[in-house]
């Protein structure tokens, strides 16, 4: 009942040129527009110390909305309670004071991104560290590495087009591996990721010649 009689007071109030609040979106200052970070635990910031309505959507790029956090907060800052879980995601924010509750969700994932969190550039091989020596292809280890995914890859026949697909894979804890007769061969490539944790770097080619 009273959620009714607040609504239709608002409704006359509009009718009236009267705004029933002032809905006041406020600007993110940190992390900058379009800003990537590495970090599992973002720190957000923002003018001012007044209560606000902090809602933040967390977006695996692949998937969709991995979380949405929605909550007051006062104190012009809030950081990420947990590590996040993803390797990378496109973070939506909207900071807002004395908005209607109803559209708000909405409001935030018509939104664009704000800044983005790639844990993987934490996690990525030095192409130029890649050579040949003898049997092996070895690359520059990263401290934060406990193992390196590494894939063979190939064509099934030798029809032109045909699409390369795994034809070895193994994991290794040196940044090392032997190069089969096969692929020794042939000229075909090899990708290599670091695994640091709970995140696989991106795979970095390298062809034997």
């Amino acid at each position: 009942m009273k959620r009714v009689i607040k609504n239709c007071i608002r409704a006359a109030l509009g009718m009236l040129g009267v705004s029933a609040w002032a809905c006041t979106v406020v600007p993110l200052a940190e992390p900058a527009p379009g800003t990537t970070l590495d970090g599992a635990q973002p720190t957000l910031m923002w003018a001012g110390d007044a209560p606000v309505r902090l809602q933040v959507a967390w977006v695996v790029p692949e998937s969709g909305i991995w979380r949405v956090d929605d909550l007051r907060v006062e104190g012009g800052r809030w950081r990420s309670p947990e590590p996040l879980a993803s390797a990378f995601l496109a973070v939506k924010v909207r900071i807002s004071h004395g908005c209607p509750d109803d559209s708000a969700i909405a409001d935030l994932l018509a939104l664009g991104p704000a800044f983005f969190v790639d844990r993987r550039s934490t996690c990525t091989l030095d192409p130029r560290s890649f050579r040949r020596d003898g049997a092996w292809l070895r690359w520059r280890g990263l401290p934060q590495a406990s193992s390196y995914r590494v894939r063979q890859w190939g064509v099934d026949g030798w029809r032109l087009g045909w699409p390369l697909r795994p034809k070895d894979e193994g994991d290794t804890a040196e940044p090392a591996w032997p190069w089969t007769a096969a692929v020794a061969s042939s000229g075909q490539p090899v990708t290599v990721q670091a695994v640091c944790g709970d995140v696989i770097g991106p795979p970095v080619p390298w062809a034997f010649r």
